[in-house]
């Protein structure tokens, strides 16, 4: 667990990755399934597409109208989640106290 945290702590620092940490503790009054939002191109260039996974299945979303609420709903997260700067902190403190 303690390389696997140290790796999470080094890709956080490359350009292309945002890594953020959603604190559990506190109620984000927002009840959502797992789903991931694929952005291919430039913003605005393409549509994005949105996988959802499900225990025997999974679901594409295509289109701006039906990836709107995923799209809302990945803000609302981001925004109460811990900055990357923040989240890197968490990550590397924990590998340190928990699984050196």
């Amino acid at each position: 667990m303690h390389a696997q945290l140290q790796r999470l702590a080094e890709a956080s620092k490359l350009p292309s990755v945002s890594l953020q940490i959603l604190p559990l503790a506190q109620d984000h009054r927002l009840a959502v399934d797992s789903f991931a939002i694929l952005r291919f191109g430039r913003e605005h260039e393409t549509s994005d597409v949105v996988n959802t996974e499900h225990l025997s299945s999974e679901l594409y979303v295509e289109g701006d109208t039906d990836t709107y609420e995923f799209r809302l709903a990945f803000k609302h997260l981001a925004e109460e989640s811990l900055s990357p700067a923040e989240s890197r902190e968490l990550i590397l403190q924990t590998a340190q106290q928990l699984w050196a």
